[in-house]
Order: structure tokens, then sequence, then C-alpha cells
């Protein structure tokens, strides 16, 4: 495929696109082993950086899987496979020391050719701290060169020499209010379909901003 850097689509999206369409095609079948990220991006002309964030997007839809170890392999292979219909409720369990690795190596990535952001913030708290280790490692500081915040606030991220800043989640209200709700539908009441839970922004010093350690704010 010929990268067109014309076209406002960003270049991740446009390598997604293509492996799609090979996979429609029948070019690639189920359970086919893409080539390594080195070949795929040189074969594309692109960084291994947007082909990871390719890759990650066809992951995220269930049209790729990783083995860790082993390589990118395909999954679904037709429409229809790819499209849900209704409602269900899912859970998408990560490999933690996956999230980690990655994020060290689009942080080294990233420091290897002078790119580093002023900011970072992670979806999760497990990409900011593999973020931050590789930062740390190349002798830069955290938050002076690079300010970070996650998501999740695991015990981890309260880990010095950086305490992570992070989001820190209502678990134990998220589950309630699933059960109530799962509860009621099963009992055939009606329910509502969304219900906005208040996080809690908890501020420590990967923001720089400050802040002793444990002191939060909330009203994000």
């Amino acid at each position: 495929m010929a990268i067109n850097l014309l076209n406002p689509q960003p270049l991740y999206l446009q390598i997604a696109n293509e492996i799609i369409a090979k996979i429609d095609n029948g070019e690639y079948k189920e359970g086919t082993k893409l080539g390594s990220q080195k070949e795929l991006a040189e074969a594309y002309n692109i960084s291994p950086i947007t082909l990871r964030k390719a890759q990650e997007y066809l992951i995220n839809k269930g049209i790729l899987f990783s083995r860790v170890g082993k390589g990118i392999y395909v999954g679904a292979t037709s429409k229809s496979s790819r499209t849900a219909t209704g409602k269900a409720i899912g859970f998408v369990l990560r490999d933690f020391n996956e999230a980690l690795n990655k994020s060290f190596e689009l942080a080294e990535d990233l420091i290897s050719t002078n790119n580093l952001p002023n900011a970072f913030f992670a979806y999760a708290d497990m990409r900011a701290l593999g973020f931050k280790q590789a930062v740390l490692d190349a002798g830069l500081r955290v938050p002076l060169d690079v300010a970070l915040v996650g998501f999740d606030d695991i015990e981890r991220s309260q880990n010095k020499p950086v305490p992570l800043t992070t989001v820190r989640q209502p678990a134990c209200e998220i589950g309630a209010v699933a059960f109530d709700l799962l509860l009621a539908q099963i009992e055939g009441m009606s329910v509502v379909n969304r219900k906005i839970l208040e996080p809690e922004l908890v501020i420590r010093e990967s923001c720089g901003t400050g802040q002793q350690l444990n002191t939060s704010t909330k009203n994000m």
C-alpha cells in the first residue's frame, strides 16, 4: 500500500484499513500470522510506533489478536463476525506486563527520536508506569522533562521515586450500581441506560504540581 500523505486520515488508520481490506478479500485468513513489526514498518515505510498503533487499534476491535512472544495474528475474518449486534456486557482483561512493556518501548522510541512530549496522559496506570520507567532509565526527570498522569489509581502508582498522578475510579460504587442494574433487568424492571459516576483526581509528584503524596482533589 502506498501511504497517501495528502489524505487527512491518520497514517495508522490507513494501515488498519489496508489490513482489513486484505482480510475481506481473503488474502489474510483467520489465524494468519502477520509479519514482524520491523518487516511491516519497512513494507509500509512508516515508523514502528505508527504500526503498533494500527495493530493495537485492530486488536481492540477484535480483528487481530496478540500471542505474547509469538506475534500478531488475524482473528475475525468476516464482516459479520466483526459487527456487534444488540447490547452486551463485556469484560476486557489485559496482560499488565504487556501494557508495561509496550509503553516502555514507546517512551524509548520517543526519546531516541527526540520527540518526547512535555506531558503524557495514559488511559491506564500500567501504561504510565512503563513510560515513566523508560524516562527515568534514560536519565531524564519526571516531571521536569515530562509530566505524567495515569488512570485507575492502582497500588503501584504510589511507589517512589516519583509517585504517579492518576484518576481514581469509584470501583466499589461501579460494582454496586452494575449489580443493582442487572438485578433490576432480571426482574423485568425498567432501568436507565447510562449512569455517570464521579471519579477523583489524585495529585502526586509526577504531574509537577509540587503537591505532597496522597493530596487529592475532587470535581474534575
